[in-house]
């Protein structure tokens, strides 16, 4: 998996714990190898899309821009959690539901005051 663009050191350490939070949480549920190699092929299309972004657009929006890998993510990871959700899962399934999709609220308004800085 290609590594994300940042803009900033803290924008690392928020995407990047966010990304190993959704990957920890997928292998708690399934440890089906397969499954998590194809989630995990559908996530680098969304940062090969994140990194690409400037070069596709003339007139980008960052808040756009910083909002592609958590947005687009838990998009991804409700698709998986509806393609393995069984009776034996199905709490469980649920539950990190609900957890990643605060989680990921509470990412995009982190990432909405982050400046936009060189360091």
């Amino acid at each position: 998996m290609q590594k994300p663009i940042y803009i900033n050191h803290q924008h690392e350490i928020i995407v990047s714990s966010f990304l190993q939070t959704i990957l920890g949480s997928l292998q708690d549920i399934t440890s089906n190898r397969n499954k998590i190699n194809d989630f995990m092929s559908s996530l680098s299309v969304i940062i090969d899309y994140h990194n690409d972004y400037n070069k596709k657009t003339t007139k980008g929006n960052y808040i756009d821009f910083i909002n592609i890998i958590p947005i687009n993510s838990m998009s991804c990871v409700n698709g998986f959690l509806a393609g393995i959700i069984n009776k034996r899962n199905k709490y469980k399934c649920r539950a990190y539901k609900v957890i990643l999709n605060e989680l990921t609220n509470k990412i995009v308004s982190d990432l909405e005051h982050i400046k936009l800085i060189a360091e």
